[in-house]
């Protein structure tokens, strides 16, 4: 929404090619909640998240 409202540059719809790998994270975790097992999901998640959306935020700033 932040992208139709021109509030956020183009580049960060860059964090839609990381969705796939991130819902299959979450089905992970949520089939098996064995924190042994699921515990390193929740942040690879948010590193790629964060990761997409900081590259989104750069390549705006100098696009």
């Amino acid at each position: 929404m932040s992208v139709v409202l021109q509030i956020l540059p183009i580049y960060q719809l860059a964090v839609l090619l990381v969705l796939p790998k991130i819902l299959k994270n979450i089905r992970a975790f949520n089939a098996v909640q064995v924190k042994e097992t699921t515990f390193n999901t929740a942040p690879q998640n948010l590193m790629m998240f964060q990761g997409m959306q900081l590259l989104g935020l750069i390549l705006g700033i100098f696009f």
